[in-house]
C-alpha cells in the first residue's frame, strides 16, 4: 500500500490533534463553523522552530523585530496549520516555517526587501542545482537554504522539489514588496494577495508532510476549495494585523504617497472612501461570505464521487488551516 494511502487512512479523523477551546484564541467574529486544532506532539515542531532561530542568529546574525511562528498560547504555527502531517516530518516543517517567518519579518522591517528577496531567489535556484551551489560562496541564509533543501529532498524528493519551486515563485512575485503596488479594484487585490499569502507554498509543505501527491484530475477537483482557503486565511491575517501594519505604512512616506498598501482593510478604505472601522467591518462581512462559500463547497465535495481520499485529506487540511491566522492576533509583536 502506498505511503500516502496509509497516511490518509491513519490521519482521517485528526487522530494526532485536539480541538482547541475558542476561548483560548480571539475569533473576532470569524470562523463560527471552523475548528482550530493542535497536534499533540507540538514539542517536535517547536524544537524545529528553536533550531531555526538558533541557526538564524548564528549564521545570519540579524535580529527579527517580531516573534516567529511559535505562539506562547497555542503553540507552533506548524502544528496548528498542519495537524495531519506525519510525526517524523514535524521537526523540519517547524524549521522551514520559522525560517519563513524570520525572513518575512526582516523584509517587513527593512528597506532591503528587493535585495533580500533576490538573494533568496538566487539561492533557491541554485538549491535545485546542487553542483552549482557547491561552488558558490555561501552567506548565512544560503547555508540555511542548503540545509533545508538537503533535508527535505532526502526525505521526499518529489514533493520537496515542489516546495522549492513554489517558494521561488512566491519570492519572485515580490513577497514583502507589495506595499508599493497600487490596486484599482478589490478583485485585482485578491488576485495579488492569493500569491502573496504563499498559499501554494504552504500547500506543498502540507503535501510534503503527508507524503501526498495529487493527480491532475485531483488538482482540478481540489482547486476551488484551495483557492478559497488561502483567500480566507489572507483576509483573516489582514484584519488582525492591520493596526500594526498600518502604523508601519504611515511611517513610510513613499508608500503612503502612493496609496499603496497590501492589506484588504486598507484597499477597502482607499477604494470606497471608508474609515478604518467601516473598512474592517466590510472586510469581515466579505470574509464571512467566503467562509460560508467554503463550507458549501466542502459539503458538495463530500458528496462528489470524483473526490478521492487524497483530495478529501488535502481539503481536510485546508479546513484546518482556515482559522489559523486568527492565532496571529495573540502573537507578541
Amino acid at each position: 500500500m502506498a505511503i500516502a494511502t496509509l497516511y490518509s487512512k491513519y490521519y482521517l479523523e485528526y487522530q494526532h490533534s485536539e480541538a482547541l477551546n475558542p476561548s483560548q484564541y480571539c475569533t473576532e467574529g470569524f470562523c463560527a463553523e471552523f475548528v482550530l486544532r493542535k497536534r499533540f506532539d507540538d514539542g517536535v515542531a517547536v524544537a524545529g522552530c528553536e533550531a531555526a532561530r538558533a541557526d538564524w542568529g548564528r549564521m545570519v546574525g540579524l535580529k527579527s523585530t517580531r516573534a516567529g511562528c511559535e505562539n506562547v498560547v497555542t503553540g507552533s504555527f506548524a502544528t496548528l496549520c498542519l495537524p495531519m502531517i506525519a510525526s517524523e516530518r514535524m521537526w523540519i516543517t517547524g524549521y522551514i516555517f520559522e525560517y519563513a517567518f524570520l525572513h518575512d519579518n526582516l523584509t517587513d522591517a527593512t528597506k532591503q526587501t528587493d535585495a533580500l528577496n533576490e538573494q533568496l531567489v538566487n539561492s533557491l535556484s541554485t538549491a535545485m542545482k546542487p553542483q552549482i551551489l557547491a561552488a558558490e560562496a555561501k552567506s548565512g541564509m544560503k547555508q540555511m537554504h542548503e540545509f533545508m533543501t538537503e533535508r527535505i529532498l532526502s526525505i521526499d524528493k518529489v514533493t520537496g522539489m515542489k516546495i522549492l519551486k513554489a517558494w521561488k515563485r512566491f519570492i519572485s512575485h515580490g513577497a514583502g514588496s507589495g506595499k508599493n503596488i497600487h490596486f484599482d479594484s478589490f478583485d485585482s487585490f485578491v488576485n495579488y494577495r492569493l500569491v502573496d499569502v504563499a498559499g501554494e507554498w504552504v500547500d506543498y509543505v502540507m503535501r510534503f508532510g503527508m507524503s501526498l501527491n495529487l493527480t491532475d484530475e485531483e488538482e482540478r477537483c481540489a482547486a476551488p476549495l484551495s483557492r478559497l482557503a488561502y483567500l480566507i486565511a489572507a483576509l483573516h491575517n489582514d484584519y488582525v494585523s492591520f493596526d500594526v501594519e498600518y502604523a508601519i505604512f504611515r511611517d513610510d512616506g513613499e508608500a503612503e504617497s502612493l496609496h499603496a498598501f497590501t492589506n484588504g482593510v486598507w484597499v477597502m478604505m482607499y477604494l470606497n472612501g471608508m474609515g478604518v472601522d467601516e473598512a474592517k467591518e466590510a472586510i469581515k462581512v466579505k470574509t464571512q461570505a467566503y467562509e460560508n462559500e467554503f463550507l458549501r463547497l466542502w459539503q458538495d465535495l463530500t458528496q462528489n464521487e470524483r473526490a478521492t481520499e487524497n483530495v478529501m485529506n488535502s481539503q481536510r487540511e485546508k479546513k484546518a488551516i482556515v482559522p489559523v491566522p486568527l492565532m496571529l492576533s495573540m502573537r507578541t509583536i
